[in-house]
């Protein structure tokens, strides 16, 4: 569900829709799922944050006041909880996030890895007191090492806790990986089959 689009079906004023408008383009979110955690139902504390947002999508140039920021801060604390019970769920990714997860999680949870700028990753292990405890969220896990490339074993995106440590966190919450489809019919497979291929020298596309 678009932000905008849900604003709109609150009646908001438009003076407060343009600030709404100037803080999604700050924070680079456009849906409701663009703004929880991995649970898909728990606010992103990193979209209530002053810093601008991540995201692999074009997005442009904002720079809202901090009176325009505690407002959007104020209209997500209320609208979200209202809305999420009125959703049936929300399911998972039918693509690759554009806001990218810095977290991931392995099949049995026993690890967690944290995603690094400049292709290393860092292993936080389950404590094992906690092991016997917790099936996965809310349990702390320990930093043991860094490597270089990309956890192959990770199934699971990933959020934790924001009062993380460096060497030691708390897992919030977790959520399937998307993997493409093998062999799927799209619209960018269906325009490359036309033999005149100068229409599209210009065209730029979204994900979802």
């Amino acid at each position: 569900m678009a932000l905008m689009y849900l604003f709109d079906r609150l009646a908001y004023s438009s003076d407060s829709m343009e600030i709404l408008n100037r803080c999604w383009r700050f924070h680079r979110v456009h849906s409701l799922a663009d703004i929880l955690r991995a649970d898909g139902k728990t606010i992103d504390p990193v979209v209530m944050s002053s810093q601008p947002g991540e995201s692999t999508r074009l997005f442009s140039w904002e720079q809202p006041t901090q009176s325009d920021l505690r407002y959007w801060c104020t209209t997500i604390k209320s609208v979200v909880p209202r809305t999420i019970p009125a959703l049936t769920t929300i399911g998972n990714y039918i693509s690759t996030p554009h806001r990218p997860y810095k977290w991931l999680a392995s099949q049995d949870k026993l690890q967690v890895y944290h995603l690094l700028p400049d292709n290393r990753f860092t292993i936080y292990q389950r404590d094992a007191l906690q092991r016997t405890m917790r099936s996965g969220s809310g349990a702390r896990y320990t930093k043991i090492s860094t490597h270089h490339g990309y956890p192959i074993d990770a199934t699971f995106y990933a959020s934790v806790d924001p009062n993380s440590s460096p060497n030691m966190i708390n897992l919030h919450s977790t959520c399937d990986i998307h993997h493409a489809a093998t062999n799927q019919s799209t619209f960018l497979s269906y325009r490359r089959s036309f033999s005149n291929q100068s229409l599209w020298d210009n065209l730029k596309i979204d994900g979802d």
